[in-house]
């Protein structure tokens, strides 16, 4: 719980950083958004401050930005085929509004559920990914 206030703050200042990037020009809101990517991760797993975890995202995210974006491109593209593979037992179950609520609802919080999991992880995942390559760290 001591972590809960500065991770909101965290958040919070990616958020509005990343909010300004893309409102003054899009390509800078992109860059601070792939930079700060695995700023939570590290603030949570190194005990970092926010700041700290700020700066230690934008050291270990240097030059491996585009392949960051591959990844999320990746991932989102990944989304969309789940979504679109699950239209047609929506459409199935869309002229029956019992059936819709029996299982379209269910599927798609399902659906949802592993997706809200699935963007924590990615930024997990990565984030000791860059670590060993940057700093040849072994996992425990």
């Amino acid at each position: 719980m001591k972590k809960l206030i500065p991770l909101i703050l965290l958040n919070l200042a990616i958020g509005l950083m990343v909010f300004f990037g893309f409102f003054l020009l899009v390509i800078p809101g992109i860059i601070i958004a792939f930079a700060t990517t695995c700023a939570i991760p590290a603030m949570m797993l190194e005990d970092l401050g926010p700041m700290e975890a700020w700066k230690r995202s934008w050291k270990l995210t240097k030059k491996n930005r585009f392949r960051i974006f591959g990844l999320f491109c990746l991932s989102f593209l990944t989304i969309i085929l789940v979504v679109i593979s699950a239209m047609p037992i929506s459409a199935v179950v869309g002229s029956n509004p019992f059936a819709l609520y029996m299982v379209g609802v269910p599927l798609m919080m399902h659906l949802l559920l592993f997706f809200q999991v699935l963007g924590p992880a990615i930024t997990t995942f990565l984030f000791f990914d860059l670590r060993i390559r940057k700093e040849l760290v072994t996992v425990e």
